[in-house]
């Protein structure tokens, strides 16, 4: 009976590709921190809410 829990080959291309796909998505994910945080300042400031 073959083993059903050993993960498919596959090639090092792949593993490549979904390590640059994962490297752009997490400095797509910095980006948007970036501007959420200076939309968050401008709607406080807008609106006149101060941090503390």
């Amino acid at each position: 009976m073959p083993d059903n829990n050993t993960a498919p080959e596959r090639a090092a291309s792949y593993d490549a590709e979904v390590a640059r796909l994962t490297a752009r998505a997490d400095l797509v994910v910095e980006e948007l921190e970036v501007v959420v945080k200076q939309l968050s300042t401008m709607l406080k400031s807008a609106y006149g809410i101060k941090d503390d």
